[in-house]
């Protein structure tokens, strides 16, 4: 009788020993789960382009930028979004997990993925828009901080307006 009291001490510490390294895993596992899901938390977008010529033909490129690569690096934008330039309102829908960012716009009638100038070589012959209102001026395009905006990370969906300006 003794013999078996021991064994089954032995097997219940076991049992206990593993059970207990479970939770631990299981705990673990949970923790690292949420901060992945919060870390990439994917915030709606809605994206409304208004003032576009359809008669130029071409494409409606949005694209959205951290401060690298903004305004003139396409290819360092961290989304971006073409549609066929058809209509003279377009509305664009993405998701993102960055909270500030700016937004540009770009009917790109030639569809080269640039915008292209006009005869100086420095003007843009195609149209632009930028968040916040923003536009060129004689000193170029406007900059990051004037441009950027930021959104509530709890709100579902964050809408926005972009005009189009053409020169």
């Amino acid at each position: 009788m003794k013999q078996l009291n021991c064994n089954l001490n032995k097997k219940s510490k076991l049992i206990y020993s593993n059970s207990l390294m479970l939770i631990i895993i299981m705990l673990v596992n949970f923790s690292l789960i949420g901060k992945s899901m919060a870390a990439t938390k994917q915030h709606q977008l809605k994206v409304t382009v208004t003032k576009i010529n359809p008669a130029l033909n071409g494409n409606i490129v949005l694209m959205l930028f951290t401060e690298q690569g903004f305004p003139k690096k396409h290819q360092l934008a961290k989304h971006s979004i073409s549609l066929p330039a058809n209509q003279t309102e377009l509305t664009f829908t993405l998701a993102t997990d960055l909270t500030e960012f700016v937004l540009k716009v770009l009917h790109d009638e030639n569809e080269d993925g640039k915008v292209s100038k006009n005869w100086t070589g420095i003007i843009p012959a195609e149209g632009l828009g930028f968040s916040n209102k923003q536009t060129l001026s004689f000193t170029g395009p406007p900059s990051y901080k004037k441009s950027k905006v930021s959104i509530n990370p709890t709100q579902s969906i964050s809408e926005f307006q972009i005009e189009i300006k053409y020169p």
